[in-house]
């Protein structure tokens, strides 16, 4: 997979917008984001943390004045916490007027995948990362988890 160094504006034209998925990882675990659901792709920001907030969320940052809540994903998903001194990348959704920035450990490239290559998530996936990534893509170098925004959006249950 190709690294994101910096900001990328999205979403794409054409095919990508329909079929193209974002791809990113956590604590060694590759997901993917529809490209419709993208807004873009940041670098490593400084974080206002929020007392007294649920766990996942990471804190807040300042996108061109707007506010924007950070979503821990390793946390979400009931991953590992990342290592102190790792800088993250941030991987930027709308959900209705708001802005979320899902914290990833790296960005990775904008893939096409058609139908065919979409599968239901298999029954061994941990129940939280099944619930936020139902499907896998099949990709030549492995699977990516195909994540759902508002799965990864969605108040969490008691593990989370």
């Amino acid at each position: 997979m190709t690294l994101v160094r910096e900001a990328v504006p999205l979403p794409f034209p054409g095919r990508l917008q329909e079929n193209g998925y974002v791809s990113f990882r956590v604590a060694g675990v590759w997901l993917a984001l529809p490209v419709a659901r993208v807004q873009e792709v940041l670098g490593a920001r400084t974080l206002t943390p929020v007392p007294l907030a649920t766990p996942f969320l990471a804190g807040l940052l300042n996108l061109r004045g707007e506010i924007v809540s950070v979503i821990d994903l390793r946390h979400r998903l009931g991953l590992p916490p990342r290592d102190g001194g790792r800088a993250s990348f941030h991987v930027v959704v709308r959900d209705g007027d708001e802005l979320f920035a899902l914290q990833v450990d790296e960005v990775g490239d904008v893939v096409e995948a058609t139908a065919e290559e979409i599968d239901e998530a298999p029954s061994t996936l941990p129940e939280t990362l099944r619930r936020c990534a139902p499907r896998v893509i099949r990709r030549e170098g492995g699977l990516l988890l195909a994540a759902l925004v508002d799965e990864l959006l969605s108040p969490c249950d008691a593990g989370c």
